[in-house]
């Protein structure tokens, strides 16, 4: 890859040093020849913006730009109409690879989203298949195991064993949960939400988890809220993964703040953490299905909360904090649906 990409670089530098050379060797009244190697430029420019986007364009643009400012010296006539016509064709280059390159830039995030999409939709047909396949199993594992456990006395040093086994049975259950939600199409039940109810409602519900881990949970609550249209359940989900996450990933003593801001075209909530934060190599694959750096996760709980809030026309991301440890994390939903999500919140996938 490394290899790739230098060969990249160097195949443009030596087009850029090529054309520049034979500006400087070709004779003053050679005018078709250097409006001809004028016209080359564009060559390493379309190059670069197809290779590195806006940054690859913009670069080849100054060098190009550094370097034939001394021939443009050299030719000067006092401003002439020969002159003019050079200064508006470097104006029109410098627009054509800033056009290049913030094109360029949207068709690769483009390209990337319908890629992901692609693998998410596939991901999300063989989980549904192994989870199906699982929860029949464990079902009845964790019917017979109960049963036995139930006709024994409390003092059986068996009945200890059989605990153990259904704990770790229920636990296999709620991961197999977590992959058919993951995998099943988003349906929404559309009514009003009021935000800030619903945080509050989460803060106390989770107060218990917080407290076991000596973890508190601030609100800091904004009086202007407006009222959205969403699914109350669904959202509540967004907020248990973010929160529970949050402070799972909390050292002891420290709180997570749980922050309600409005923005011009709808709500934030913000769940601020001080744990030890998101390394750099992990920041792209937070959201990816079954990456998990805690132990017996299932890494669909952030995968989900994605799911529905791009299923509410809003959008999730984080960012490390500024002056302390932990991170961020952000979901923006509209007032209402967007125009092509109202069909999904009534019912439809």
């Amino acid at each position: 890859m490394l290899a790739t990409n230098n060969t990249k670089i160097t195949f443009i530098g030596l087009m850029i040093v090529c054309i520049t050379v034979l500006h400087y060797v070709a004779l003053a009244e050679m005018q078709y020849e250097h409006a001809f190697l004028r016209l080359l430029y564009y060559v390493p420019l379309i190059f670069a913006g197809l290779w590195y986007g806006l940054k690859g364009s913009l670069v080849v643009c100054v060098t190009v730009i550094v370097l034939f400012t001394p021939h443009v010296f050299i030719q000067w006539h006092g401003f002439s109409a020969e002159d003019f016509d050079l200064l508006m064709e470097g104006v029109l280059f410098v627009g054509i690879a800033i056009l290049l390159g913030i094109l360029m830039d949207r068709e690769k995030r483009h390209m990337k989203a319908l890629m992901e999409s692609r693998n998410l939709a596939a991901v999300g047909r063989a989980v549904n298949e192994i989870a199906h396949d699982m929860k029949s199993p464990l079902m009845a594992i964790g019917g017979f195991v109960n049963q036995v456990a139930r006709k024994m006395p409390p003092e059986d040093p068996r009945r200890k064993k059989l605990d153990i086994v259904i704990k770790e049975t229920s636990r296999l259950e709620e991961m197999v949960n977590e992959m058919l939600e993951f995998s099943r199409s988003v349906r929404l039940n559309k009514s009003p939400v009021d935000i800030n109810e619903l945080v509050m409602d989460m803060a106390k519900l989770l107060s218990h988890s917080g407290s076991q881990s000596n973890v508190q949970l601030v609100t800091e609550i904004s009086p202007d809220l407006p009222t959205i249209m969403g699914d109350r359940d669904k959202i509540q989900r967004i907020l248990t993964n973010i929160i529970t996450n949050a402070i799972q990933a909390s050292p002891e003593g420290q709180k997570v703040r749980i922050i309600t801001e409005s923005r011009a075209d709808g709500i934030a909530i913000k769940v601020v953490d001080y744990g030890a934060g998101i390394k750099a190599d992990q920041q792209e694959s937070v959201f990816h299905p079954f990456f998990t750096t805690k132990k017996g996760g299932t890494g669909l709980g952030l995968g989900v909360a994605k799911k529905i809030t791009e299923a509410h026309g809003g959008k999730i991301y984080f960012y490390p904090n500024q002056g302390h440890p932990g991170v961020t994390f952000v979901v923006e939903l509209p007032v209402d649906f967007p125009p092509d999500q109202k069909g999904a919140a009534h019912g439809r996938t």
